[in-house]
């Protein structure tokens, strides 16, 4: 009888020490990274709108990023066409951009056209976190 519970009192500890040992530890690894903010951004001219014909050649868009910027930035690609189609008279890529504003300057704008800007912004580390932007505009 003595070695039954010997042996059961053996059993019910090493059971109580695997159990104690097997439960999760109190950290001492990397924390989980913090998951990236979706991409707000504000361009001027603004989304959506269609400025009035200008004289001038070269047009100028401000790009700010109003949510939290990316660890590693962000990538800015602007460019404009013609609104009834045809390739881009003109592209920049900005990458990679830390600052949250940024401003580029669209030149080669053809005279009596209306020419629609795009803005893309990327992030870097999350390709597919983007934000978009577009207007209207032409040259006199």
């Amino acid at each position: 009888m003595k070695k039954v519970l010997s042996i059961a009192f053996f059993a019910i500890a090493v059971s109580g020490i695997m159990s104690s040992s097997c439960g999760k530890g109190g950290g001492g690894g990397d924390p989980e990274p913090q998951a990236e903010q979706n991409l707000v951004i504000t361009t001027t001219p603004a989304n959506g709108t269609v400025s009035p014909a200008a004289a001038q050649e070269s047009f100028t868009v401000s790009i700010r990023v109003d949510s939290q910027m990316p660890s590693q930035g962000v990538k800015i690609e602007v460019s404009a066409a013609p609104e009834s189609g045809g390739a881009s008279f003109f592209t920049q890529t900005l990458t990679p951009v830390t600052a949250a504003t940024s401003t580029v300057t669209i030149t080669g704008t053809p005279v009596q056209q209306s020419c629609i800007a795009t803005i893309k912004v990327s992030s870097i580390a999350k390709p597919s976190n983007t934000a978009t932007s577009s207007y209207r505009y032409s040259r006199k």
